[in-house]
């Protein structure tokens, strides 16, 4: 394990394992193994986290070539960190060379749909007709250094947030029944499969611009989950013949790749209550679907974020927030 960059932290030292954790407030990252490659993350420890205080846990999930420094400094969750007293945790994926049909027209020849960069293993990586990965042939055509931090097979990354949560409760002090995740585009996607997949580890999640990469299945906890999308998000504009989604109740018949997984992963029923508000002067459509089909207390909530592209705006932090502070694992 390494520590850089902490307030008040000594970065050559490390935790004594005997003792209870502790938590020392600023900036740390580290480095834990997972399948032959060393993962990244950053962890934020607000003031208000300070010692033995069993502070939640969010963890923020960047998108598609970003990286956890990227949101660490951008997204807004430090800010509310700051107010509230949760630790937020900052991954970075892996590098890997892949394809994306990114106009949706059935392969992946057209020019620019090659990429280089990280992503996350969220249902589609590495599958032949949703991102396939490069060959070692087109491998070769990339540079040294890319081609060192991109020749590796697929990686598990479930396996790699259950080391990540154990890494917490092992190293700073937390709340276990208060572990949340979170995050954009491809990092959304991921943090939809850990609230299928990981749902006794994962207390409530959410996703911005990333609708759900695996195939659908009914999460063994039910939670409440939140997907947000921008109306003019080019991601899901682009190929479904519109220029901006439907900011009514037609978007729910329109686009019921938005409903359907995630009311039946969460056991939910499709009946939905919908009104408008407004949130960091944008006008938000929301739908709420809050009907158990299995007696649970959960919420799916869809929101359409007017006027916004495929970005993550920074009033969601606090509003994510919002939702996710009353909710535990039991």
């Amino acid at each position: 394990m390494t520590i850089d960059a902490g307030v008040g932290a000594d970065a050559t030292s490390t935790p004594d394992a005997a003792a209870p954790p502790s938590n020392t407030p600023g900036k740390f990252v580290h480095m834990i193994p997972g399948n032959g490659a060393m993962r990244e993350f950053i962890v934020y420890v607000p003031e208000l986290a300070r010692g033995q205080t069993h502070a939640p846990l969010v963890v923020m999930i960047h998108g598609s070539s970003q990286s956890g420094e990227e949101f660490y400094s951008n997204s807004s969750w430090r800010q509310v960190a700051d107010l509230k007293g949760m630790i937020v945790v900052f991954p970075t994926g892996l590098e890997y060379c892949y394809f994306d049909d990114e106009n949706h027209d059935g392969d992946f020849t057209d020019a620019g749909e090659r990429h280089f960069g990280t992503k996350w293993a969220a249902g589609q990586l590495g599958e032949p007709a949703g991102l396939p990965l490069c060959t070692p042939a087109e491998l070769a055509t990339l540079t040294p250094a890319q081609r060192a931090r991109a020749d590796h097979p697929l990686q598990d990354d479930m396996a790699f947030f259950r080391s990540l949560f154990d890494f917490m409760g092992a190293s700073y002090s937390i709340d276990p029944k208060r572990i949340y995740t979170t995050g954009f585009s491809n990092g959304g996607a991921m943090s939809t499969r850990l609230a299928v997949e990981m749902s006794d580890r994962v207390a409530a999640a959410a996703s911005s611009g990333g609708n759900m990469g695996i195939v659908p299945t009914v999460a063994p906890r039910p939670m409440t989950f939140v997907f947000s999308v921008g109306e003019n998000d080019e991601k899901f504009t682009v190929g479904n013949g519109v220029t901006s989604l439907p900011m009514d109740e037609s978007l729910v018949t329109s686009f019921p790749q938005f409903v359907t997984r995630h009311i039946y992963a969460f056991s939910l029923a499709n009946a939905q209550v919908h009104d408008e508000l407004m949130l960091g002067g944008r006008r938000i459509s929301r739908f709420t679907y809050s009907t158990s089909t299995v007696g649970a207390n959960n919420r799916y909530i869809l929101a359409v974020m007017g006027n916004t592209a495929h970005v993550y705006p920074d009033f969601l932090p606090a509003t994510l927030w919002a939702i996710f502070e009353p909710l535990a694992l039991p």
